[in-house]
């Protein structure tokens, strides 16, 4: 799949760049470019974002804890899920670390040209996908094992014609002699395993039922908070340069959270369970709406372009905040709860609620603008707050369903376990003795 993926960015580059010449754009073609540009950047992304996030955790195989022995003497338990769990905040904060592209690429339009900017995104794309396809052969690749849409759907409709996932297994089948009946029950991939893989996958995706309402306000700082930077202060600073403060935010954020906050919680044995994040960060995004509301307010009454842009800040700061709560915990939970043929796809639902959020966000585009845009920010508060408390009470009980992602234990030594030292990076260890003999 990397191949065609890959050429979709590149691919989207080169039409930028081609059309954003200045006789290209002089001749009329920049727009069409531009069109064509983001239907095939969407799609490119599209299959990135569903398969490099279970792709990256899929890199660590440990499925089980094992007790290490370090140079100290000091024996710790080494738990795979908090390893998965680092796996994937470092991995969104790497995301972060490109997000930062476009404070050197506007710079560059603006001195320089269009296509000068578009052609180190190409550059840079370029050189990572040659990378990619050098180092291939030192990935763990999960091979493709048909089309786990269809066998799904097949799966799905055994289970909705039976009244059950229970009673849509073959054993359960077998026993009330129902098997002949659906022709997907006499596949060989077709097994009680398989059946309650397929269940885990769609308990999956229930939990991203409420996501689209945290999207709608985490949106708002690519559209509607640039349009009110418009109506501030600004002294020479662009209305959209601070848009930049969530990537920032984050690259602080993450490691703090990683390094200080976590452990810290775990030493004192507070459980900060994953539903407990996602609803700590809804909240603060819906935080974010409230300060977005008020200056909103103030800015109406207060004489025009007083308000210095910087105040707003806090808006940017607490959605990313709420970002390294929600989204990197949705990523996670979307891997650990999917079964393996199901993972990318559970992924891609995932990244679809942003979509879904952008869908309604056009629809409220009545409303966001003046005179509306204090009760249209207020709105979204309680939107974000009302769905932060739903999905605690809805799914904090099924994300605390087990996941057979601990199986066992395993003793090891330092010296043994040199090569998973390094795929783990030092991941979290948890001690349950003293010191080793």
């Amino acid at each position: 799949m990397k191949g065609p993926l890959s050429t979709d960015s590149s691919l989207s580059r080169t039409t930028q760049i081609t059309t954003a010449t200045p006789a290209a754009i002089n001749g009329g073609s920049a727009f069409g470019g531009l069109v064509a540009s983001m239907v095939i950047i969407g799609l490119g992304t599209g299959g990135i974002k569903a398969n490099v996030t279970p792709f990256c955790a899929e890199q660590y195989t440990k499925g089980s804890a094992f007790i290490k022995t370090l140079k100290s003497g000091e024996r710790v338990v080494v738990d795979p899920e908090l390893t998965v769990e680092r796996m994937f905040m470092w991995f969104y904060w790497a995301v972060n670390i490109g997000a930062l592209s476009p404070l050197i690429t506007v710079n560059v339009e603006a001195k320089v040209s269009f296509w000068l900017a578009f052609l180190i995104p190409l550059i840079v794309i370029v050189l990572a996908a040659i990378v990619f396809t050098c180092c291939s052969r030192l990935y763990i690749k999960t091979q493709p094992q048909g089309s786990p849409i269809v066998e799904t759907a097949r799966t799905v409709y055994v289970a909705i014609s039976e009244r059950g996932f229970e009673n849509a297994k073959p054993s359960a089948l077998r026993e009330r002699g129902r098997i002949e009946r659906y022709s997907a029950a006499s596949n060989a991939n077709y097994t009680d395993q398989s059946v309650d893989g397929v269940k885990r996958g769609m308990r999956a995706c229930k939990l991203f039922l409420l996501f689209p309402f945290y999207f709608i306000c985490w949106v708002q700082i690519w559209n509607n908070l640039i349009s009110q930077a418009g109506q501030m202060a600004l002294h020479g600073t662009p209305n959209d340069l601070l848009q930049n403060l969530d990537p920032i935010a984050l690259i602080i954020f993450i490691p703090f959270l990683d390094l200080v906050v976590y452990p810290t919680l775990r030493h004192f044995k507070i459980d900060f369970r994953p539903e407990l994040k996602i609803t700590v960060g809804f909240f603060m995004a819906s935080m974010s709406m409230v300060y977005a509301s008020v200056l909103q307010h103030y800015i109406y009454i207060s004489p025009a372009q007083t308000i210095h842009v910087w105040v707003q800040t806090p808006a940017y700061v607490l959605v990313a905040f709420s970002e390294a709560f929600v989204v990197v915990t949705g990523l996670e939970i979307a891997y650990t709860n999917a079964p393996e043929s199901l993972r990318s796809l559970v992924s891609s639902l995932f990244w679809l609620t942003i979509g879904v959020a952008a869908a309604i966000c056009i629809g409220l585009a009545p409303v966001s603008q003046d005179p509306y845009l204090v009760w249209m920010y207020g709105s979204l508060a309680i939107v974000g707050f009302v769905a932060g408390i739903l999905f605690y009470v809805l799914f904090g009980r099924v994300l605390n369903q087990p996941v057979p992602v601990l199986d066992s234990v395993e003793t090891t030594t330092l010296g043994q376990r040199e090569d998973e030292e390094a795929q783990i990076g030092g991941g979290k260890c948890i001690v349950v003795t003293g010191k080793g003999t």
